[in-house]
């Protein structure tokens, strides 16, 4: 918890890198974790946070219109609703939306 995990997940879209499953362990390839800096954390991308106990989906206010659209169905973070009890995260049917999604299970 003191230390989290962050995964930039903006790459969701390039499976070179991960999302696709090793066909030697027959695991799901994952993308490598970023260090937990304030600094490191960027307004173009978007960061999976895993503090062991809950899971944190950070949208950057500049992030990409095309990872946008592809993941949660949007053009613009101002059209994600951050109000308590809202499904940030809509399952959208899209390669980038399964990736992420099989990423997060």
């Amino acid at each position: 918890m003191l230390y989290p995990r962050v995964y930039k997940v903006t790459d969701v879209d390039d499976p070179k890198d991960w999302g696709h499953t090793d066909e030697t362990s027959g695991l799901l390839v994952k993308p490598l974790a970023q260090p937990c800096k304030h600094t490191k954390l960027i307004h173009q991308e978007c960061f999976l946070v895993d503090d062991g106990e809950y899971m944190y989906l950070v949208v950057g206010s500049q992030a990409d219109s095309v990872f946008l659209e592809q993941v949660f169905g949007v053009s613009s973070t101002t059209e994600l609703r951050t109000v308590e009890g809202y499904q940030a995260f809509l399952p959208v049917e899209s390669d980038a939306a399964t990736l992420l999604t099989n990423f997060i299970e």
